[in-house]
């Protein structure tokens, strides 16, 4: 639990689903020892989830699980649980969601594939690359070169960087 910890600090109310009984076990235990009460627990798939809600949410942020380990650089959402790629579902509950795909899946390749990415955040501590998360909107940018990438260092003072795919070409 990193960002599911930040966001249940600063969100009204959450809602947590896990398709695995003992992670759902796991992250109750969790949000309880940082005082949580905002937070409800859901154990299932995102489909069954989606399809029986009838909320809209301000925001819908996935970290999926892995599939079978790829090679560095290449991976593919289809192979994510949940498959990050049921964009269709998911606009139908929320305007935009965040994502955390495989960690070795390379940045523009993950935002061609995830489209309509709007922006990339790449989050470190001491230059270590920690998550990689991309946020989705209905209304993305049209070219996968103009998609701003920000990069953030948290063990450093002011240390951040915005570029483009463009720039990083360039």
């Amino acid at each position: 639990m990193s960002i599911d910890s930040f966001l249940s600090a600063k969100a009204k109310e959450l809602d947590y689903l896990e398709q695995d009984a003992e992670l759902v076990e796991l992250a109750r235990h969790n949000f309880g020892l940082l005082g949580r009460t905002n937070v409800s627990f859901n154990q299932g798939t995102l489909g069954e989830f989606l399809n029986h809600s009838k909320k809209q949410y301000d925001l819908i942020y996935l970290d999926p699980a892995q599939g079978r380990r790829q090679a560095p650089g290449f991976s593919s959402g289809r192979r994510c649980s949940p498959n990050i790629l049921v964009r269709s579902l998911l606009f139908e509950h929320t305007p935009g969601y965040w994502s955390k795909p495989h960690r070795f899946w390379t940045s523009k390749a993950a935002a061609a594939e995830l489209a309509p990415v709007v922006a990339v955040w790449v989050v470190g501590v001491q230059n270590e690359v920690k998550e990689v998360l991309y946020l989705m909107d209905k209304n993305g940018l049209k070219s996968i070169d103009a998609i701003p990438v920000h990069a953030v260092d948290l063990g450093k003072k002011e240390s951040s960087l915005t570029f483009t795919f463009e720039q990083e070409r360039a």
